[in-house]
């Protein structure tokens, strides 16, 4: 068997897992995402299962290898460093937004198919004053839009909205986005952080 016909039947292997997981838990996802490029921000994140019903669902749909995703530094550490990388995941060092903007939209233009860039704008399951502004400059740089999806622990539904491409007007994007999350209730609702830059 060749690469390519293993890296297909890895790939239909984790559909079934993630279909398994997803049915198990009784998660549904409203819509396939589109086949375009585009930046997925996810909210609220409000638990640890939230990385694992994201996943389930990117393995479901065989997003692998187009998906990738932000991630803390500290978790690529062995052994599961070279997993999450292998699932797309792209260490983010949180000691200098600058640096991780700018390292992230360096690896998204060496990628010369359609991708899909995610991550949580909170960057933290506790509760902080606003959201963190990366995901902006990211879509920005790399002139993708903006995909909301909203995790509602209510319905047990990955909501899937629209693209939004931004406008350059901080305010009037960020409303149009918390427009589509806002009815989303996490895990731990009251965890979830204000849909706001710092001033």
């Amino acid at each position: 068997m060749d690469s390519s016909k293993k890296i297909n039947v890895f790939i239909k292997l984790l559909s079934i897992l993630g279909s398994i997981f997803l049915r198990f838990s009784g998660w549904t996802i409203s819509t396939k995402p589109p086949s375009s490029s585009f930046i997925a921000i996810v909210y609220p994140h409000t638990s640890n299962w939230d990385f694992f019903i994201l996943l389930s669902g990117i393995f479901k749909l065989q997003l692998i290898p187009r998906a990738r995703w932000g991630g803390k530094k500290s978790i690529f550490i062995w052994p599961f460093g070279p997993l999450l990388r292998a699932l797309g995941g792209i260490p983010i060092n949180r000691t200098s937004s600058n640096q991780a903007v700018a390292e992230i939209v360096t690896s998204l233009s060496n990628d010369k198919d359609d991708i899909i860039f995610g991550l949580s704008p909170e960057g933290t399951r506790q509760k902080k004053e606003h959201i963190k502004s990366g995901f902006y400059y990211i879509a920005q740089q790399a002139n993708l839009p903006v995909l909301p999806i909203a995790l509602d622990y209510k319905t047990k539904t990955v909501k899937v909205g629209e693209l939004h491409y931004l406008s350059g007007k901080i305010e009037k994007d960020l409303a149009d986005l918390y427009n589509f999350l806002e009815s989303a209730e996490g895990k731990h609702h009251e965890d979830r952080s204000p849909f706001t830059f710092a001033s």
